[in-house]
């Protein structure tokens, strides 16, 4: 029924895209947070969260602002707002597939982290593909008579 209302569609999608771009930003301050401060803990807390290679924390609490900048593009409609979250799933498909290498190669690696790498790439993709399909521009009008 929103299709049949203009108004009530745009208003919709406006909700939509600020909801994604509150998501990316509560989950960039977030991934930010929790890296940041396992980079400063010490030696004898680090080794209570596992075996987490130190290289993917300073990745992930690097890209960790490059969420929060997706999510200022997309509440913004930026242009560049929709190619990021597509460039943050190939990035994070990058590191997932780094990381998973590195422990079928026999390294410890704490599950959790691996499958936050699959949970990143996830909400990359689901961002991606609502902005695609929401953004996309409406389809030619029919220039011959209905039949």
């Amino acid at each position: 029924r929103a299709a049949e209302d203009p108004l009530q569609a745009r208003l919709q999608a406006r909700f939509l895209r600020q909801l994604a771009a509150g998501m990316a930003g509560v989950f960039g301050l977030g991934t930010v947070l929790s890296n940041g401060l396992a980079l400063l803990a010490t030696d004898a807390a680090l080794e209570k969260l596992g075996p987490i290679p130190y290289p993917l924390l300073w990745f992930e609490f690097t890209v960790g602002w490059l969420y929060g900048a997706a999510g200022y593009g997309i509440g913004r409609r930026k242009p560049w707002g929709r190619q990021l979250p597509w460039s943050l799933a190939v990035v994070h498909s990058l590191s997932a597939s780094a990381l998973w290498l590195w422990f079928f190669a026999g390294h410890p690696v704490e599950l959790a982290s691996l499958l936050m790498e699959l949970l990143r790439e996830g909400f990359w993709v689901l961002i991606g593909l609502y902005l695609w399909k929401a953004e996309a521009p409406p389809a030619p009008a029919s220039l011959g008579r209905p039949d």
